[in-house]
């Protein structure tokens, strides 16, 4: 497997779910914001990583913290520790 990331180990807090948005416009937004409204619903811990690299800004939605972009090693750390 070609990967950037280091091989997967146990999750250290698997109740995070994490949302990683990516794609062409319009459809990235409408996949987003569909996402978000699912995980409003679940009122569990919840990071959605936009895939936006033109600012580096955290904000929190409704109880999800979205998050524009990560470096890959911060990338990695919150996909390790997803569920």
């Amino acid at each position: 497997m070609l990967s950037r990331f280091t091989p997967p180990r146990k999750p250290i807090n698997d109740s995070l779910i994490l949302g990683l948005v990516s794609g062409p416009e319009n459809q990235r937004t409408l996949f987003e914001q569909a996402l978000l409204s699912q995980l409003t619903k679940l009122m569990r811990p919840s990071v959605i990583v936009r895939g936006l690299t033109d600012a580096a800004s955290v904000r929190v939605q409704n109880g999800v913290e979205l998050i524009n972009h990560l470096p890959a090693a911060e990338l990695e750390q919150l996909m390790v520790n997803a569920r």
